[in-house]
């Protein structure tokens, strides 16, 4: 999607939802921090995202105390997701832990009807590490063309894009992460 124009409109939106409520706890102030969030999130700024998400659950907190509510839970289960993928697995666990048990509480779950919210809190954080491990691959195909190029440029032979439909350099595959395509082959 658009983030740049969706993160403009949020941003938009919360000045004025902090201009008209100031420094009051309200749930529009902490669902567009959240919204801001999850849109820093999906466009890779993680940083920002969990600054977003952290005011979030601090205005949620303030606003609903000990009751269980779904925009503390969600704020919970993203934080969650941040921490595995920044390889804090501790926290990881304690978070998922008061996300799944709020679930609970709210929708009065237990057993086998609980076990969406913890196929959820699974799924999300084996969704960072495939996203984790495919930014490495991606790294990793970025340095090695930047290293054939250079190669290529000292020997003083310019390695060009061919025309190939999948866009790789003549001889070298495009996605060497993973490529079970050797060298030189050819794709039908």
């Amino acid at each position: 999607g658009n983030f740049h124009s969706a993160w403009v409109r949020l941003q938009e939106a919360l000045s004025i939802e902090r201009d008209l409520h100031g420094d009051t706890p309200h749930a529009d102030v902490a669902r567009t921090l959240y919204s801001l969030g999850l849109v820093v999130l999906r466009s890779g700024d993680h940083v920002a995202a969990r600054q977003h998400l952290e005011e979030s659950l601090k205005l949620s907190q303030a606003i609903h105390g000990d009751t269980p509510h779904q925009d503390v839970q969600r704020a919970l289960r993203l934080l969650a997701a941040l921490d595995a993928r920044d390889g804090n697995y501790k926290s990881f666990w304690d978070t998922t832990r008061k996300s799944i048990d709020m679930h609970r509480a709210i929708h009065h779950t237990r057993g086998l009807s609980a076990l969406p919210a913890q196929l959820d809190m699974m799924g999300l954080f084996l969704v960072e590490r495939v996203l984790s491990v495919k930014s490495q691959c991606s790294s990793l195909d970025h340095l090695v063309s930047s290293a054939l190029s250079f190669r290529g440029r000292k020997r003083g032979v310019t390695l060009g894009r061919s025309s190939r439909s999948d866009g790789a350099i003549d001889g070298v595959p495009s996605s060497s992460c993973g490529s079970s395509r050797s060298r030189g082959a050819t794709t039908p």
